[in-house]
């Protein structure tokens, strides 16, 4: 056996545990990291989930014949649609009413869902919230 190969030899047997503490330091870290990264996923998902409720109940109150309530349906309409998206087992606020302005009556809804992470490890808002205006076509 050649000197080269004696030497690796032995310096890969001095070397054996390296890679065992190297992992054991950033595996912590890179576990932390993925976890965030599920967190805020799950987080933008039920953002994305409230915005179209939202938008899907100012749409519904906006197209209410003249004799209806457009707000009474717009809150009805966004209950239905956050339950359709599986968000009816978390507590949310919903809010929606009508406004005249020069350009026609405005049906405005809002709606708040309360968010607990799944993990916690990042800081991430406890509520998911969005708003949506149309106008009232009293049809």
């Amino acid at each position: 056996m050649s000197w080269l190969a004696r030497h690796r030899v032995r310096r890969r047997g001095r070397r054996s545990g390296a890679a065992a503490v190297e992992f054991a330091l950033t595996a912590p870290v890179l576990l932390i990291m993925a976890g965030g990264v599920g967190d805020w996923g799950f987080f933008l998902a039920r953002q994305a989930s409230v915005v179209y409720a939202v938008r899907d109940g100012a749409r519904a109150g906006a197209l209410t014949p003249a004799t209806g309530d457009p707000a009474a349906v717009a809150r009805v309409r966004t209950a239905a649609s956050l339950d359709d998206n599986g968000l009816g087992s978390q507590s949310y606020e919903i809010t929606a009413e009508t406004t005249p302005t020069a350009y026609g009556t405005m049906v405005t809804v809002a709606a708040t869902v309360h968010y607990s992470p799944l993990l916690g490890i990042v800081p991430i808002p406890g509520t998911a919230y969005a708003e949506a205006s149309m106008r009232w076509e009293e049809l």
